[in-house]
């Protein structure tokens, strides 16, 4: 963020401080308002995303969040409580000498290339509330129905994406004459700026409901928290406002239905006007005029004329000269460079913006590599590979360009092997593109995954798109990325053509099978054992040393090269004097290795403090408790498991390609087999009445099926206790974590200790 300077404090007052605020609209105590349930508080509360800040009273979400999720009676009182402060809200009980503090926020002022964007924060309680109303299914489908298939920024599901397809499909429909043209609108500091007065009159004509509500916290000007200064809120919408994004459309809403060209659609305040150009000059106009009597002001400069047709130099310049009369100084963009809510329409911007983000990904990558090499693989799968492509795949024909987007995927796989000091080979290329679950790194390629999100957003959308555009039936872009899918997939369309999924299995299932038909039985076996949920969950962990989910970036390197087959070490002697081999495989089951019995006390621990959370006492090696050859089980629970009966719990962790089980590998037979073998060493305490779990797992991450029902109501326990929903997915990750850390303590017992520098220093 900028420093505060006088200038930019100026350009705050500017933007919010009209001093326009004796309105006529007055609330109505006897008014019917909208009236929220503790269901919906609770929910709305948990919608609040984690980290989210306070506003002038300092209360985050998350402190509300912490404090109903104890699921007791004080909690239960607590969203109690909070339903009937927020009706109160809701009503306009607001004392009216509390609304500027309880309706300001903090402001704070970002840079963009044309100046400062104004971000403001509000107070929760008020956020809450307007997340109650929003959510209100009577105003919900009212504003719905109001704004049909013109206004997509609120309430439409896929809106943005339904937008750009949709221009698309109006773009590649047979019938453009040399005047067709489309124009894009843009206002000046919209949403700081719409007149309350007309906000709020059209809020008690259309949503009499909401009317208190609005007219409390926008009947009069709110303060705005600018670092040491105070700013008064006068005008617009509040952007930090949940319902402030839904008002301002309420208040546009009628200008854009009195339209008539033939595309007409909105995103919030960003207009997108096509048809012959006489129609569409009629529409600015009104727009225009329209917009100055609502406070708003068309910012020619920010607004397109595109040419959908190939008109004459001569009347190219008279469609310009009569959009200059009315919008001076309107930008003219050539059809190939368009751009619709920022996606590519023509060949050129979608190559453009290919590049700019092959670009960033290159700039990413340098800086990547300065962190730790965990964290700086959960960013680059998580944040900066296919998530900053995903939306330009989705809703751009970004399959015609795959030159460029090898080249994305060459930048992704050269970050990687940076960032985890592994040298991928081609079979392992492939397999870092797999999804986590069947044995890859979870880092999928741009260039497979290209026609499968394209075709899924244009079937997802395809009904409202159809209504935006009034054009029906798929676009040559759709008929030319179904034909190559079909190539990639060797298969059939999904079924359900709107779920991503359906699209992106079908690619990864074909791509695995053809990468298992062309490796040795060595790597097919490998990549097998590290398939499932439970092998791969330490690469969905966020890396925190503070929960022990944080990996080394040794530790990372050797659990990458492991599952990826890469190069471990060099070829050298163990210990033990066998010969260790470039995968450092042998580590993983000699019994001099390092990391073994750490790996058994942690694993134990880690059971014995999830079934603390659970609130089930347990002990370690109980005494007085032992088999006939006086060895006694890893763990005890003080009190019932099931059925009244304690349970006795043992854990083991086998290697399911050490040299006796590859011939006759299968998956997780190896950790089948080692349940079945603890059960019947224990027969005898089963016997005695308790019940004996065995906790087994493969060196690979994989878990044995009694270990996985056991570790599924261990979560279940634990999440009823903790009222955490993600309580399975921790555990699991915990261990996963907990196994990878110990395969480099084997991989690295291998290596003979290095004499230390003592022999050095006597010398001199």
């Amino acid at each position: 963020m900028p420093e505060i300077t006088p200038e930019i404090v100026n350009e705050m007052e500017e933007k919010h401080s009209r001093h326009k605020f004796a309105y006529a609209v007055q609330g109505n105590k006897e008014q019917e308002c909208i009236n929220t349930v503790g269901s919906m508080v609770h929910s709305c509360i948990n919608s609040f995303p984690n980290g989210s800040a306070g506003g002038p009273d300092k209360l985050r979400p998350q402190i509300i969040k912490d404090m109903i999720g104890m699921c007791n009676e004080t909690s239960n009182k607590l969203i109690e409580d909070l339903t009937g402060l927020t009706n109160i809200i809701l009503s306009g009980g607001v004392p009216i000498d509390i609304r500027p503090f309880f309706f300001g926020a903090n402001l704070f002022a970002l840079k963009k290339p044309s100046g400062v964007r104004p971000i403001e924060v509000g107070n929760t309680l008020r956020r809450l509330a307007a997340k109650c109303a929003g959510k209100d299914h009577e105003l919900l489908e009212q504003r719905k129905c109001s704004y049909g298939s013109t206004q997509l920024g609120f309430g439409t599901k896929n809106g943005c994406e339904a937008a750009v397809h949709a221009t698309r499909k109006f773009l590649s429909s047979p019938g453009f004459s040399d005047e067709h043209v489309l124009v894009k609108i843009d206002f000046e500091n919209a949403f700081n700026s719409i007149s309350r007065q007309h906000m709020l009159e059209n809020i008690s004509e259309k949503y009499p409901r909401l009317k208190n509500f609005a007219f409390s916290a926008y009947s009069q000007p709110s303060y705005l928290f600018f670092g040491s200064h105070i700013l008064n809120s006068d005008e617009g919408a509040q952007q930090g406002d949940p319902e402030g994004p839904p008002m301002f459309c309420d208040t546009i809403n009628d200008m854009i239905h009195s339209l008539t060209s033939a595309l007409n659609f909105w995103y919030l305040d960003d207009g997108n006007l096509a048809d012959k150009f006489r129609v569409v000059f009629e529409d600015l106009k009104l727009v225009i005029e329209r917009a100055r009597m609502l406070d708003l002001k068309v910012k020619p400069s920010k607004c397109e004329l595109t040419f959908l047709g190939s008109p004459s130099e001569k009347l190219k310049l008279e469609i310009l000269q009569l959009f200059n009369t009315i919008c001076p100084a309107i930008q003219e963009t050539p059809l190939d460079d368009l751009c619709i809510l920022g996606a590519g329409m023509g060949a050129d911007c979608v190559l453009d913006k290919l590049t700019k983000r092959s670009k960033d990904l290159e700039l990413l990558s340098e800086r990547l590599v300065e962190i730790e090499a965990h964290s700086a693989l959960f960013l680059l799968k998580n944040s900066f590979s296919i998530p900053k492509l995903t939306f330009l795949l989705r809703t751009s024909p970004c399959f015609m360009h795959l030159d460029i987007l090898s080249n994305y995927d060459s930048i992704l796989t050269s970050t990687l092997e940076k960032i985890t000091n592994v040298q991928l080979t081609d079979s392992s290329r492939i397999q870092a593109c797999l999804p986590v679950k069947v044995g890859g790194l979870g880092l999928p390629s741009a260039s497979l995954l290209a026609t499968s999100l394209f075709l899924s957003s244009a079937s997802s959308c395809a009904a409202l798109t159809d209504q935006i555009s009034t054009c029906t039936g798929p676009t040559g872009d759709e008929e030319t990325a179904l034909e190559l899918w079909g190539d990639t997939a060797q298969a059939l369309p999904p079924t359900n053509r709107c779920n991503q999924k359906n699209w992106t299995w079908s690619v990864f299932e074909n791509l695995k099978t053809s990468m298992l038909e062309n490796c040795s039985l060595t790597d097919h076996n490998r990549i097998e054992a590290y398939s499932g949920k439970m092998a791969g969950s330490w690469l969905q962990a966020l890396p925190s040393s503070n929960f022990g989910l944080k990996l080394t970036d040794i530790q990372l390197r050797i659990s990458v090269a492991l599952r990826l087959g890469g190069k471990v070490c060099e070829t050298h002697q163990c210990r033990c004097g066998k010969e260790v081999s470039e995968d450092g495989h042998h580590g993983l089951a000699c019994k001099m290795s390092a990391g073994r019995h750490t790996r058994h006390s942690i694993l134990n621990d880690i059971v014995k403090r999830g079934l603390a959370s659970a609130n089930i006492h347990s002990v370690l090696e109980p005494p007085g408790l032992c088999r006939a050859d006086r060895k006694r089980p890893d763990g005890l629970t003080s009190t019932p498991w099931s059925k009244g009966q304690p349970m006795v719990w043992d854990a083991t962790v086998v290697d399911a390609l050490c040299s006796s089980r590859i011939d006759s590998f299968e998956p997780l037979k190896a950790a089948t087999t080692a349940e079945e073998t603890k059960r019947m060493k224990y027969t005898e305490i089963i016997n005695r009445g308790y019940l004996f779990q065995p906790v087994a797992f493969e060196i690979q991450g994989g878990a044995g099926p009694d270990t996985k029902r056991f570790l599924s109501k261990l979560g279940k326990l634990i999440q009823d206790s903790t009222n955490e929903a993600r309580a399975s997915a921790f555990l699991r990750q915990r261990i996963s974590v907990c196994i990878q850390m110990s395969n480099a303590a084997c991989v690295i017992g291998t290596l003979r200790p290095q004499a230390s520098l003592d022999e050095v220093l006597m010398i001199l």
